[in-house]
């Protein structure tokens, strides 16, 4: 498994929506907030200048994360008060860590910037005033800033995504200190989000912790050549921790790299290197 194919893993942004439209829609909305100082004019120029990739070195894309997330609870808070966390994704134990809502509640937000959704979202639930879509920009972007500097530090060349979001590959005896030095493999520095193709998910919640859910198999099939096939996996063949394949492909993976896949046997016994033989007991 020598042959290495290197492929344009998917960072665009992607979701029901038309293709890139989700930060789009939302940094085109941001951008018409009123910056307050140069910090906030140097944010607002990184993500009118960004292409909607999420890669692990882009400062827009951390900028938008984070805004993202402060305008969901600023939305939504004051109308669901505790119930706002799963609305905006947060699961519930046992249930898994992620709600279906993960995805729907920013669609919904998106609806409410174009003024296609019910404003019901919009009017102040204590006082019944009508809250502006601009100034609760404003507010998110503000936030995300100051919690972006409280964690990554006042340098703004320094709010990479790939310092937000990393991916940890976790071995069931590596929750047993220091058995976690032997078995665990990371965290590294990933791009995407949930709604890229090279899927990278993290609970909806400032620190992000490392994302649970992640592009695990990425296969290529050339249905008309079958000795064409490329595959990669996050770790390595072996579940054995001594075997130098146990983690070989993760550099691989994190490169959007592939590697041969042999079909055929013939195939299979030129590129064989082991073989593990089963016998009856």
């Amino acid at each position: 498994m020598g042959q290495h194919l290197a492929a344009k893993v998917g960072v665009y942004v992607v979701f029901e929506r038309h293709v890139l439209e989700i930060a789009q829609v939302s940094v085109r909305h941001l951008l018409a907030v009123e910056p307050q100082g140069e910090p906030e004019r140097r944010a607002l120029d990184l993500l009118k200048q960004w292409d909607s990739r999420l890669e692990p070195g882009s400062v827009a894309a951390s900028l938008y994360q984070v805004s993202r997330l402060r305008a969901l609870h600023l939305f939504f808070d004051p109308h669901l008060g505790d119930l706002a966390g799963q609305y905006i994704g947060l699961g519930l134990p046992p249930m898994g860590d992620v709600s279906l809502y993960h995805a729907r509640s920013f669609i919904r937000l998106l609806d409410l910037l174009d003024g296609s959704g019910d404003d019901t979202w919009l009017r102040d639930p204590a006082g019944g005033a009508m809250r502006s879509r601009q100034a609760l920009l404003g507010q998110a972007l503000r936030e995300a800033m100051a919690l972006l500097q409280q964690a990554l530090g006042p340098d703004m060349a320094r709010w990479q995504w790939g310092r937000l979001n990393k991916v940890h590959f976790s071995h069931p005896v590596g929750s047993i200190k220091p058995l976690n030095l032997i078995f665990n493999r990371g965290p590294y520095s990933v791009g995407g989000d949930q709604d890229t193709l090279l899927r990278a998910r993290s609970v909806p919640r400032f620190p992000f912790p490392p994302a649970g859910v992640v592009a695990a198999l990425r296969f290529i099939v050339d249905l008309s050549d079958w000795e064409k096939c490329y595959i990669v996996i996050p770790g390595g063949q072996s579940g054995h921790v001594a075997s130098r394949h146990y983690a070989d492909l993760i550099p691989v993976w994190l490169a959007g790299r592939y590697l041969l896949m042999p079909f055929a046997r013939a195939q299979v016994e030129r590129h064989a290197r082991h073989r593990l033989e089963l016998m009856p007991m």
